[in-house]
């Protein structure tokens, strides 16, 4: 029909998912924890920033990313709270997810940040002839089904943890997204396939698509494509021939078809817990730094308090992050691997700032007139089930960009790296990553998952950084990735020193 083109997504009516969106998450947190601030304009800062407000607030015209004056100018009368102590929002989260994985007990949860869940009620829904609360298109009876439980959800999780929450009801991830978006707050709408249009205009900017991030959004500027409509009149043909190509991606996504992405469990344990700080107002010298990392290192510890009982005892690594104001802002981090106790380090802080002092020092060069934009610090843990046995990783291709500059300056014989697979991205942190490296890290989960598709029934091989360049194993290598033969030879030449993951880079750079 009009509304699909030729992107058909028929027979995927009948799964079912919910997304559940915390309005004003942080906010209405300030209110549960200060009941008197209910029904008033009040404001969670970080440093000098309004994150978020109530909606009370709003109406005076107050964003999200406005500073502190300019919030008190527009409504003088706003509350404003300190949001940087994030432990507290971090407990409410967890409880909040929790119930709704008790209520809705043998359906897969899956956890996007502190405030948005991913449901999926295929298999608990039942068919309702009658729509409950806002739909767009004709809903199947499933998908009406879907909106009554997400109702009763929505209005169970109001009275047993005090938080209102809107809700999209779809047959995917990516429209149910967005449509929990779509009437705020305390609200939900069901989308049908043959509303897409409705959801997602022509107008839209692409990067307002979820899984649209900043780095395919550059990709897809670079070819003159900058609104959703622009990416609906790529035909198949001009997008590639291969259906794992991102611009083939993007053009999926903007009319609603994400693949049917599974709703991914969420693991009750974290694999890393982390704490940042941005300095963008005032760069901090990097030899100023301990006494951002002594605020790092409590708030570490605040955020390791309130998630310990979910915690293994050790963690395994110790993780810092460093944003440069000089040349292009890039980010660099390094991390020291051992055996970490947790008690123990919250018990010796001191101790924990000196260790990351030195990681800081090991990774910034031309220290003494080197500024910090932001600093980061964590620890990465096993997951609790493999704490006591040897876990085995399939590698991806996560795998060819990893150390590999490191690799390059060692005249020693280079390891063999397996890459984590895309479970091991923890999305906690990855919300809290900052917008370019997050992009970055998707886009390769997304084409590792896409490379295991293109070859269902092969069983990747390790592999090594060689020395040579051109082989039919490295072009094979590449071609598993998902791109063409004649592009992987090409790219190849063009490194003679023989470099896949350079090779790999150049091809995700440049497209076809």
């Amino acid at each position: 029909g009009w509304w699909r083109d030729d992107m058909s997504l028929k027979g995927r009516q009948e799964r079912v998912i919910l997304a559940l969106d915390v309005d004003a998450f942080y906010a209405q947190a300030e209110t549960l924890r200060d009941p008197t601030l209910r029904g008033k304009a009040v404001g969670v800062r970080q440093k000098n920033v309004i994150i978020t407000t109530t909606y009370e607030a709003r109406k005076f015209g107050i964003e999200k990313g406005d500073s502190v004056a300019a919030v008190k100018a527009k409504c003088p009368e706003i509350i404003i709270r300190d949001g940087e102590d994030l432990s507290f929002y971090v407990s409410l989260s967890e409880r909040w997810r929790d119930f709704v994985e008790t209520y809705a007990e043998g359906c897969a949860v899956e956890k996007l940040g502190l405030d948005e869940l991913f449901v999926d009620v295929s298999s608990v829904v039942e068919e309702r002839p009658e729509p409950t609360g806002r739909t767009l298109g004709r809903p199947s009876e499933r998908l009406l089904g879907g909106a009554a439980y997400c109702e009763t959800l929505r209005l169970a999780v109001l009275s047993e943890i005090g938080l209102t929450t809107s809700g999209g009801v779809a047959s995917t991830k990516v429209l149910a997204k967005l449509a929990s978006s779509f009437d705020k707050p305390f609200a939900q709408t069901t989308v049908a396939d043959d509303a897409v249009r409705l959801l997602l205009k022509d107008d839209t900017k692409a990067t307002r698509v979820p899984g649209i991030g900043a780095a395919m959004g550059r990709e897809l500027a670079r070819r003159g494509v900058f609104t959703v409509g622009d990416c609906r009149r790529l035909s198949s043909s001009s997008s590639s021939s291969l259906s794992s190509s991102p611009l083939e991606t993007a053009r999926r996504l903007c009319f609603g078809d994400d693949g049917e992405a599974p709703v991914k469990p969420s693991s009750k344990s974290p694999k890393t817990v982390g704490v940042e700080e941005s300095f963008w107002a005032a760069p901090l010298g990097v030899r100023d730094a301990e006494g951002a990392l002594d605020s790092l290192v409590e708030k570490l510890a605040r955020k390791l308090e309130a998630l310990k009982p979910k915690l293994p005892k050790f963690a395994d690594a110790l993780i810092v992050g460093a944003r440069s104001s000089q040349g292009r802002h890039t980010r660099t981090s390094r991390q020291r691997s051992g055996r970490y106790d947790v008690s123990a380090l919250l018990q010796a802080r001191t101790r924990l700032v000196a260790l990351a002092r030195d990681l800081l020092l090991d990774q910034i060069p031309n220290k003494g007139d080197r500024t910090l934009i932001n600093l980061s610090l964590g620890l990465k843990f096993l997951p609790l089930e493999s704490s006591n046995a040897t876990a085995t990783t399939t590698p991806r291709i996560d795998a060819f960009f990893m150390k590999e500059a490191a690799a390059r300056n060692n005249n020693t014989k280079r390891p063999q790296y397996h890459a984590p697979s895309a479970d091991d991205v923890d999305d906690d942190v990855l919300a809290a990553l900052p917008a370019d490296v997050r992009d970055d890290v998707e886009r390769q989960r997304t084409l590792a998952e896409q490379a295991a598709d293109h070859h269902p029934n092969k069983k990747p091989k390790a592999h090594f950084f060689q020395p040579q360049s051109g082989t039919g194993q490295d072009v094979a290598t590449i071609v598993a990735m998902g791109f063409d033969e004649d592009r992987a030879k090409a790219a190849l030449r063009r490194y003679p020193h023989g470099s896949i993951a350079r090779a790999v880079d150049d091809l995700l750079r440049h497209g076809e």
